[in-house]
């Protein structure tokens, strides 16, 4: 048994797999295609109309319960008390984005949320690059293993906020590679993406770090060489 997290291996450990039989392989990405970028980063604050300086915050996913927009959104107003200027960007599609979009609107968010709806993966890209922050508050319910989309904001070198749950702890170090936050804890998830705002130094020794490990560890091709090593050892080779 392969699982993409240290979590789903132990779920699946529970339901009668052998422990010595079960192993973690953690997903890859494309450091290529997932990389700081300037000229994005650019491009995407001139769409929006955004300064370069202007603090900007990224959540990117489906947008079904599991990856707790609402708890992101409900985190927003104290955001918004210790920096007026910050934007929240959601870039995704799916069920919940009516109850979202009124949601932000209930709070009086305004324009300090945006909505992009589903973009190609380049101009996701593109818009990974643009943030200074990038916000995944999901939840246990739903068992995400490993979301893509960090392991793509830690690529483009962005400083990280997460929830401790999944296979988030597999890859984000607290303090290290970003910060993690109780799952549903909206306040703190407010105070984690304030202290980063507040602390360009800091952000961006988190995302540094966060790119160096995925260019280390977390590449297509250190998936491939653990999946056939695993392979190897079943084989008897």
């Amino acid at each position: 048994v392969t699982a993409c997290s240290g979590d789903l291996r132990a779920r699946g450990v529970r339901l009668g797999a052998r422990p010595a039989r079960s192993h973690v392989i953690l997903y890859g990405v494309n450091p290529r295609q997932f990389r700081p970028d300037p000229t994005a980063r650019a491009a995407v604050r001139a769409e929006l109309g955004l300064a370069a300086d202007a603090p900007l915050v990224l959540g990117l996913g489906r947008l079904v319960a599991k990856k707790g927009f609402a708890v992101l959104l409900d985190a927003w107003p104290q955001v918004l008390q210790a920096i007026p200027g910050a934007t929240l960007v959601i870039v995704g599609y799916g069920d919940l984005r009516a109850s979202l979009e009124q949601q932000a609107a209930a709070l009086g968010l305004g324009g300090r949320v945006r909505f992009t709806g589903q973009l190609e993966r380049e101009r996701a890209a593109a818009f990974v690059a643009a943030s200074d922050v990038f916000a995944l508050p999901i939840v246990r319910e739903g068992v995400d293993g490993l979301p893509n989309v960090l392991l793509e904001a830690m690529g483009a070198g962005r400083a990280v906020v997460a929830s401790c749950v999944a296979g988030v702890p597999d890859v984000v170090d607290e303090g290290v590679h970003g910060l993690l936050v109780p799952e549903r804890d909206a306040g703190a998830l407010a105070r984690a993406i304030v202290r980063l705002l507040g602390d360009p130094a800091l952000a961006a020794q988190l995302g540094a770090a966060a790119r160096a490990r995925v260019e280390r560890e977390l590449t297509w091709e250190r998936t491939a060489e653990r999946y056939e090593a695993v392979f190897a050892a079943i084989s008897g080779r």
